[in-house]
């Protein structure tokens, strides 16, 4: 499926496309990814199958559009999509401080009929070429412990960034245990950050 697969900008025309386009399949990928975790125990992360939540977020954030890109197949069914933030601005869950010279990942979601087949890496591909197009100097991520979407990251160069003690076992793990309600298991503390040098 991978030589099938085109990864492009986002638009507003093709968010709000009619059919099997647009923000109902960008938020089936997101539910697909997210939508099993909760926050803070009991709220769950999945949105309105709709997809009128990201219309509206779009809509309020429009200068994010030519940073996200969508995956799509041949006949032009998206399979998922990659979120990307640059400095100086911040991610959209505020959760992480961007630094010069970042290109940060907000979400890589596929849909789970098409995991395993390449569209991932197209995502992050994509990704990487377009930080490099704005002279980024390194590429990150956070990813959750146990989250099997890790082995993609590590393939794709993406490596595991040191964290200081108080983030390794105060700040991080409370707050990931909270947001994600350990869904990957209580053995799978916490989260990871990961980057890639693009220099």
């Amino acid at each position: 499926m991978s030589s099938t697969v085109r990864v492009q900008a986002l638009t507003m025309e093709l968010l709000t496309a009619d059919g099997s386009l647009g923000a109902a399949d960008i938020t089936r990928a997101y539910n697909d990814g997210a939508g099993s975790k909760f926050c803070c125990l009991c709220c769950p992360l999945a949105e309105h199958q709709s997809g009128q939540g990201i219309i509206k977020y779009m809509k309020e954030n429009s200068s994010r559009l030519p940073f996200w890109g969508i995956a799509l197949d041949n006949d032009g069914r998206a399979l998922g999509y990659v979120a990307m933030t640059f400095h100086p601005m911040q991610p959209m869950d505020g959760l992480h401080t961007t630094k010069p010279g970042e290109a940060y990942i907000d979400h890589l979601m596929v849909s789970s009929t098409a995991r395993g087949k390449g569209v991932g890496t197209k995502l992050l591909e994509w990704a990487e070429t377009l930080a490099r197009e704005r002279n980024c100097t390194f590429l990150a991520l956070e990813v959750l412990n146990g989250n099997p979407a890790k082995r993609l990251y590590e393939r794709f160069g993406l490596e595991v960034k040191p964290a200081g003690l108080c983030t390794k076992f105060c700040v991080s793990p409370l707050f990931i245990c909270c947001f994600a309600s350990l869904h990957y298991g209580c053995s799978h503390w916490g989260s990871v950050l990961m980057t890639k040098s693009l220099v």
